[in-house]
Order: structure tokens, then sequence, then C-alpha cells
């Protein structure tokens, strides 16, 4: 008799979990059109409204590979792992120098992408796709060159 009173609670656990996860869902879903709508508002649909969304492509690629589940794929399995073979101490120091490896690498990557902003920002579109200045072969930044591709 023991089983069905233990599964009720971990059942009803589980049904609570899912629908928090789901509503978060729905508020994220939400949250998002109203930006867009405030975007859309206060920018209109012109070149700085093309501009600022283009200026937001290469975060928001970022923010979905890395925030949004890329890292926890192999680092929580690695993690437990450490937990559970060596202790905690040991996994919270593995969690550490991931930690800082990773925010040396964002550091390299910033720099290079400051030193190398010009070159990207060529080959993106800077209108939208209907304009006829959709290429503008011109540097975005007067006295700014890019050292190798400019």
């Amino acid at each position: 008799m023991g089983e069905p009173a233990a599964a009720a609670p971990e059942a009803s656990r589980l049904a609570r979990n899912s629908a928090v996860v789901g509503a978060a869902t729905v508020a994220s879903r939400l949250l998002g059109f109203a930006r867009d709508v405030l975007i859309a508002r206060l920018l209109g649909g012109g070149p700085v409204a093309d501009a600022f969304l283009a200026a937001l492509r290469l975060p928001n690629l970022v923010r979905r590979v890395l925030g949004e589940g890329g890292l926890n794929a192999p680092f929580v399995p690695l993690y437990l792992a450490i937990k559970k073979d060596r202790g905690e101490e040991a996994a919270l120091r593995f969690a550490g120098e991931a930690a800082g490896q990773l925010g040396l690498l964002l550091l390299v990557v910033v720099a290079l992408g400051e030193l190398f902003a010009p070159c990207p920002a060529l080959a993106w579109p800077a209108a939208s796709p209907t304009s006829p200045k959709r290429w503008p072969w011109r540097h975005p930044t007067p006295g700014r060159r890019c050292p190798s591709c400019c």
C-alpha cells in the first residue's frame, strides 16, 4: 500500500512543475510579443529599426546557442559525475574552472569582435530586403578600418 501513496505526491509535484514551466513559457512569449510591439511603435519600420535589429543578431545567436541549453548538455552530466565520484568540493572546483575558462574565452571573443567589427557589419544588410540600398559597400564608421578584410 505504500507505493500508490508515495506515487501520488510525486505525480502532483511533476504536474505542478510542468505547469510552472508552461506558465513561464507563455509569459515569455507574451513578453516577447510586447517587446516587438514596443520596438515597432518606438522605432517604426525604417532604417533605424533595421539597424537596431541587425545589431542584436549576433547577441541573440550567442544567447540561443549558449544560454538556452547549449552548455547544459555537456556540463551537467560531467558535473554530476564528478560530484558522485569525487565529492561536492571537486564538483564546485570543476564548475569554477569551467566558468573561468569560459570567461577567458569570452574576453578573447569580445576583443576580436571589437577589432574586426567592421567586417561583419559590411556583410550584414543595413536595410530591409526590399530596399535598393541593401548592400551599402561603404565603410560603416569613417576612419576605422578592419585590419585584414576591408
